[in-house]
């Protein structure tokens, strides 16, 4: 077996649960820290959770922070995603309205 599933399975619980919470508490700091600068306030939050959430830190140093990091950078790729995805669909509403209102005037100028 290439990996052990207990490992596995704890990872995705992990970053079921952190990677919100990482997602929450950037937005939150947007108000202080411009907007260019929230990947690297995620990698940061990212890195001090997983410290506060971690029973062996001290042993393994360099896995807890590129846990970290991994965890930073799917927030704000999590977020990235999700507010990319929310204009497309907004552009394809306004788009279909815009459709809808022509067929209108179209059929009442008949």
């Amino acid at each position: 077996m290439i990996f052990n599933s207990d490992v596995f399975n704890n990872f995705a619980l992990e970053a079921a649960t952190i990677i919100p919470i990482i997602t929450a508490i950037t937005q939150a700091c947007k108000f202080w820290v411009n907007e260019k600068y929230a990947p690297f306030l995620a990698m940061g939050v990212g890195i001090g959770i997983t410290f506060l959430m971690a029973n062996d830190a001290s042993s393994n140093l360099s896995g807890t922070i590129l846990l970290g990091l991994l965890f930073g950078l799917a927030s704000s790729g999590l977020y990235s995603g999700l507010t990319t995805t929310a204009a497309a669909i907004k552009e394809v509403k306004a788009k279909r309205a815009k459709e809808e209102s022509q067929k209108k005037d179209n059929h009442n100028k008949i």
